[in-house]
């Protein structure tokens, strides 16, 4: 079974075969093995013979966000192509008391700090990245520990944010 997946407005026909200890991934007419390490939620190592890749994701409603290689990609499904593009939630994924940065950007807005008490789906800061802003929200309850950065800081993808507590 394959996708289509729009990455920087280019199209490309996905299919991925899960093998016992890799994949097979078919991208247009092209096919690679590899084999997929995940370091954390949002961290990746994709091996295949001729290359290593350090790779970080992020998700949202309307598509993702990758870091690979000094290169940064939004990629999305192409039935999701014409979703508003205006505000995005970037959601933790698990429950590890970090929240990450998305992808590299601005702060422009922090909602909290150190000490308040926090619940699920809260917004905790808004990031500007690609000229869009990126609602950063909580995805446990918690209480902040740490807030890593100021409104006006320019972060790098993968970057601490804050803890939760």
């Amino acid at each position: 079974m394959h996708s289509e997946y729009v990455v920087s407005d280019h199209v490309y026909r996905v299919s991925v075969l899960k093998l016992e200890e890799s994949y097979v991934v078919k991208i247009n007419d092209e096919e690679i093995n590899f084999v997929l390490n995940q370091i954390d939620a949002h961290r990746l190592i994709l091996e295949s013979d001729q290359q290593r890749y350090k790779a970080f994701i992020a998700a949202d409603s309307v598509g993702s966000y990758v870091h690979l290689d000094q290169q940064d990609f939004h990629v999305e499904k192409l039935t999701q192509r014409h979703i508003s593009m205006h505000k995005r939630e970037h959601v933790l994924v698990d429950d590890s008391p970090e929240i990450t940065t998305p992808m590299p950007g601005k702060i422009i807005k922090i909602f909290i700090n150190i000490g308040d008490v926090v619940k699920p789906k809260q917004s905790l800061m808004i990031l500007e990245a690609m000229k869009m802003e990126n609602n950063i929200v909580a995805q446990r309850d918690g209480v902040v520990k740490c807030i890593n950065f100021k409104e006006g800081d320019l972060v790098e993808a993968g970057q601490t944010l804050l803890e939760l507590e």
